[in-house]
């Protein structure tokens, strides 16, 4: 574990770990977690991967299996980068007047980007949430964002729900709307990113992190979802059918 920074676990049970000169935020680690019946580390890489084909600002996530560990604790794990040097959480940043103008005033179109991905992956876990949000403030009229925990998508999502259920993500600020344009261009890119690559991401993940159960629900979910985006993104947003 990495002791240089402070742990925010979340409900996962997160932590730090580091192989020199990286390091990164581990989950899940709480063994209770099992319960959800979700392949929590899979779906993190999974989304991480795809979004990476779609240049879409989400951090790179690595799998990691630890050799040894508690039997209160997991041992299989995701592990995601930290995008920027220097990190606020969003919930850091609506905390303060300044910084909450600056990064409100440049927020919209990351916020637009990622909507149509959220709705393609089903994830619930995007909306006024404080610290799925990080941001690095640049200078007065420039930020970078990037979203994390996908925890609560993929397969989660579709075994509590049918993955054809007609589910559009909100925006991630409740006060912002949408830029078309920006939504416009995301569905496109999604609905030409190649089938082979999005099997070849599913695909990848090792067995002992991905049931064949699991996989064929979230191939067949992704799939149909990407066949029909535009149309469950044109029942709120009519202007993109």
């Amino acid at each position: 574990m990495d002791p240089v920074h402070k742990l925010e676990e979340g409900v996962e049970g997160g932590f730090w770990v580091k192989d020199p000169p990286l390091s990164g935020y581990a989950k899940p680690r709480k063994l209770e977690r099992l319960h959800v019946n979700s392949p929590i580390a899979a779906t993190e890489k999974i989304a991480s991967d795809l979004a990476y084909e779609l240049d879409l600002p989400v951090p790179p996530v690595t799998l990691f299996s630890r050799e040894s560990y508690p039997k209160t604790e997991m041992g299989q794990h995701a592990v995601s980068l930290p995008p920027f040097s220097e990190v606020l959480t969003w919930k850091q940043i609506c905390a303060n007047p300044v910084l909450n103008g600056i990064a409100r005033s440049c927020s919209q179109g990351a916020m637009s980007a990622i909507l149509p991905f959220d709705t393609w992956l089903h994830c619930h876990d995007h909306y006024d949430h404080g610290g799925n949000l990080l941001v690095s403030i640049l200078n007065e009229k420039t930020c970078n964002f990037a979203f994390i925990d996908y925890s609560w998508s993929l397969a989660f999502s579709w075994k509590l729900a049918n993955y054809k259920e007609n589910y559009v993500a909100p925006c991630y600020d409740p006060a912002t709307t949408p830029d078309l344009k920006v939504l416009e261009s995301t569905i496109q890119a999604i609905e030409t990113l190649d089938d082979a690559k999005i099997d070849q991401i599913v695909s990848r993940i090792p067995g002992d992190f991905l049931t064949l159960e699991d996989r064929q629900l979230i191939l067949d979910g992704l799939m149909y979802r990407k066949q029909n985006l535009r149309s469950i993104i044109g029942s709120c947003y009519a202007e993109v059918v």
